[in-house]
């Protein structure tokens, strides 16, 4: 396995390109997840400098799908809102003790190498005790797949009426709804969509890159900021970081998510499949510059770019088209699936 292959810089990565310009950055010590021996070490590589393309043509745009219901759109379309919902709420029961577990023996090779200086060791060690006492309720995500027409999820709203695919620009950012400018996504994250990592041996080198920029972040400064302050962000970026490891029993749903942290106020509930569920109201980012963005009520539109409507009794596409007039979204396109599920009698 070769340096660029073993190693990716995620912080400037595009959101959904696993391709890079073929561009390289300086040379600078990283700390490197060795797959052979488990080890963890300093290294100098030639990163690629993967950079989103600055002008997508249209029918270029990537899309994600977010698998749902008839009724669910009708209220995404109408409130220009989507809903994040709580981690702990999601289908593995056991999801965030998984990811807390490998940053606990990841972080067990990064207390036994030399290369890393005793104050990181120190922050990392505060950082996850930190995270172990978080209530996940605080961080949400909202879950997408990258197959516009996926069977296997299709099947899974086999006992849906009405069940559709809401087609999101990618590369568009969502911010919280509640207080946006002080409820923002992690800086690491930045409300984007990204991969979940179902692989172990890249889940360990994503956990490798961010104590490496930890780091990075504790040694550079010559005037370093609080210890409290820089443990609070280091803790965040952990508990977002699980959000995007998930066993590899789950690697079918070929996942995509959108995480944020939300600790105050704007936090509400539902009545969802797993109990009463926590989740946030997530609107477009006013600081996208995507090309579906249109201005309704002082609002951002949604980035929705496309609806696929599911196999249904009724037909849907015309009252989707209907919806889609009446608030605003008339650039998003409505076609049926390709995907010949029998559908579900009302």
């Amino acid at each position: 396995m070769t340096d660029n292959q073993q190693i990716t810089q995620f912080t400037e990565l595009p959101i959904m390109d696993e391709k890079c310009t073929g561009t390289y950055i300086t040379q600078r010590p990283k700390i490197i997840y060795d797959t052979i021996d488990g080890t963890i070490h300093r290294k100098s590589v030639r990163i690629p400098a993967a950079k989103r393309p600055s002008a997508l043509e249209p029918g270029q745009i990537p899309i994600i799908w977010h698998y749902t219901t008839l009724d669910v759109l009708e209220s995404i379309l109408k409130t220009n809102s989507i809903w994040a919902s709580s981690l702990n709420s999601q289908n593995d029961t056991q999801e965030f003790s998984y990811g807390i577990e490998l940053f606990h023996s990841e972080a067990t090779k990064l207390y036994e190498s030399r290369f890393i200086s005793p104050k990181t060791k120190e922050l990392v060690r505060d950082a996850i005790r930190t995270v172990d006492k978080i209530d996940i309720t605080h961080c949400f995500s909202i879950s997408a797949c990258l197959e516009r027409d996926s069977t296997k999820l299709w099947s899974s709203y086999a006992d849906v009426i009405d069940p559709v695919s809401i087609g999101f620009s990618a590369y568009a950012a969502l911010t919280p709804r509640q207080h946006p400018a002080t409820h923002k996504a992690n800086d690491f994250f930045k409300g984007e969509w990204r991969k979940v990592i179902y692989d172990i041996n890249q889940q360990r080198i994503f956990i490798s890159e961010i104590f490496g920029l930890i780091d990075e972040m504790h040694n550079r400064e010559e005037n370093p900021v609080i210890y409290r302050k820089k443990l609070h962000t280091v803790s965040q970026t952990i508990l977002c970081a699980i959000a995007f490891l998930k066993s590899p029993d789950f690697s079918h749903e070929e996942e995509v998510r959108c995480v944020f942290l939300n600790e105050k106020d704007g936090i509400l509930y539902r009545n969802g499949a797993y109990g009463n569920t926590p989740y946030i109201e997530v609107i477009s980012s006013y600081a996208t510059d995507d090309n579906t963005k249109h201005e309704r009520h002082n609002e951002s539109l949604l980035p929705i770019v496309s609806i696929v409507v599911g196999n249904s009794i009724n037909d849907n596409i015309q009252k989707i088209k209907q919806l889609l007039n009446r608030y605003g979204y008339t650039h998003v396109t409505a076609e049926k699936t390709n995907c010949h599920l029998r559908a579900k009698m009302g």
